[in-house]
């Protein structure tokens, strides 16, 4: 019989969404708005991605160093399958609204949350010997891009993309980040805690799957 962790994965799952309510948090603080007038996106940037950096380091480093509550082997594939299921209920929801935004997310995220590799079998040593090199390299591809897509990662290579490309110093990425931080406090628009409470917990799910033991 396989093992089911359920009660584990919907711990993980519900950690996700915590650091996500941290995220939202931190960005529509005073502080923020402060750091941003001030030309300071690094700041900002790294700030904000500490409660996700450390909800990731914490998940490697229980798996790894507990022995007597190890995770079971099928907890990536549950997780993703969990993390897949509660994304498309998100993005049904929000195509009712802005049915842009719902294919943006799914272009964005869903596509390459489906292509994360997990395993099924609980006996890996077979496995192993045979395809876990092409595994490994699959899982840090699947890693690096969803690093590349989390809301910090997207922002660094937009800034990236305009000092280099349009030969800019970043201003555009910063006066954008300084409206959607007024829309949602002023305006109380629904785009940046949809990105931090929603979009960002499932780039975690799926970045937390990548980081968990074959």
């Amino acid at each position: 019989m396989r093992d089911r962790p359920v009660l584990e994965v919907a711990c993980i799952m519900a950690s996700t969404y915590l650091v996500g309510v941290g995220t939202f948090s931190i960005v529509s603080s005073k502080w923020t708005w402060a750091e941003l007038k001030n030309s300071k996106l690094k700041e900002v940037i790294f700030v904000s991605s500490a409660p996700s950096i450390a909800l990731l380091v914490g998940i490697f480093v229980y798996s790894r160093v507990t022995t007597s509550h190890r995770l079971p082997p099928t907890t990536p594939a549950l997780l993703k399958a969990f993390n897949l299921c509660s994304l498309g209920v998100v993005i049904s929801v929000i195509a009712v609204a802005n049915f842009s935004l719902s294919a943006s997310v799914a272009v964005l995220a869903a596509l390459p949350l489906c292509l994360v590799p997990v395993s099924l079998h609980q006996n890996h040593e077979g496995y192993k010997h045979g395809l876990t090199a092409v595994f490994v390299v699959r899982r840090a591809f699947a890693l690096l891009w969803l690093l590349t897509i989390s809301p910090p990662g997207l922002l660094i290579v937009a800034q990236m993309l305009e000092q280099n490309v349009a030969g800019s110093n970043g201003t555009r990425v910063l006066m954008w980040l300084r409206r959607m931080l007024w829309e949602s406090v002023i305006l109380k628009t629904w785009f940046l805690p949809l990105v931090s409470t929603i979009y960002l917990p499932h780039i975690l799910q799926g970045l937390i799957v990548c980081i968990l033991p074959l």
